[in-house]
């Protein structure tokens, strides 16, 4: 139920920002690309690929707001409403 109501407002969120995917969103392309390719498709050797990624929603929550391994963590830089939205667009991609 929880994650069913984040995905809900991950989707709002996106849908506020006006954005249909990570390949057009300028935040990622400046700030993500590096390690996970311009469409997420990832880079081995930096970033795993965002395209294939089998992290929960609350998982991918925690990745962006906290940090991982090498990625920096982007709370306080970012607006809850803002990694909603780029958790939204990372799940939709996970799907195709």
């Amino acid at each position: 139920m929880k994650t069913t109501l984040l995905l809900a407002c991950c989707l709002v969120a996106s849908a506020a920002f006006a954005q249909s995917s990570l390949a057009s969103d300028p935040y990622y392309q400046k700030n993500c690309t590096h390690c996970h390719g311009k469409s997420g498709e990832g880079h081995s050797d930096r970033g795993p690929s965002l395209q294939t990624s089998q992290l929960s929603v609350d998982e991918i929550k925690a990745v962006i707001a906290s940090g991982k391994g090498k990625m920096p963590a982007f709370k306080g830089k970012l607006t809850d409403d803002r990694i909603f939205a780029l958790v939204a667009e990372i799940k939709d991609l996970s799907k195709k």
